[in-house]
């Protein structure tokens, strides 16, 4: 069973180099959130659904299932964005969060990253029609039979393409940690099951 394992990170961990060769690893492009999300002047900008972290100056884009959990929702401010990081401090009470894209992961472009991190909806228009003992399960990072694939994105956020290619499949996989995490599955856009890996 370990050596088991130990394949599985050393397969996982050159896929991920294989994945940075293929896609660059620069970082030097600046890019303007509120032009990305099309934000008027003065406009306020939430997250997008729950950010998982350990440490909020070091925070994965693969969005790591364990820690603290920014609630989706939160008003923020961006304070720098380039195409490997975003940092931004919540309006509330200014805790600064720095966001490493890491695009071999995510598989997608930074900007289409940051326009799934953030959005201009605020709480109540993100969880309009869903069930208000949902809303606060949500918060909390916890989901549960029944609940949509909306509900589930809120809570744990959009999975990585590198395994879940495409949203419209009736898998997604999340990660707790390094090869450890839990599969979706979904019936007619509801979650019909919860496996750990």
């Amino acid at each position: 069973m370990k050596t088991e394992m130990k394949i599985k990170k050393l397969l996982f961990a050159f896929a991920a180099v294989a994945a940075t060769v293929l896609f660059g690893t620069s970082c030097a492009k600046s890019l303007v959130v509120e032009e990305i999300l099309q934000i008027p002047v003065n406009g306020k900008i939430y997250t997008a659904y729950n950010i998982w972290y350990e440490d909020p100056a070091n925070v994965s884009s693969v969005n790591y299932l364990k820690g603290s959990i920014l609630p989706f929702g939160t008003q923020v401010e961006i304070l720098r964005a380039s195409d490997c990081k975003i940092t931004f401090r919540t309006v509330a009470d200014k805790k600064e969060f720095t966001v490493n894209f890491e695009q071999e992961y995510r598989m997608q472009s930074a900007e289409e990253f940051i326009r799934n991190l953030f959005t201009h909806r605020d709480r109540k228009t993100m969880t309009e029609g869903v069930p208000a003992v949902n809303v606060e399960k949500l918060r909390r990072g916890l989901i549960d039979i029944g609940m949509s694939k909306q509900e589930v994105r809120l809570a744990y956020g959009p999975p990585c393409k590198f395994k879940t290619p495409d949203e419209n499949l009736n898998t997604w996989l999340f990660w707790t940690e390094l090869l450890v995490g839990k599969r979706i599955v979904f019936n007619n856009e509801k979650v019909t099951d919860i496996l750990v890996l």
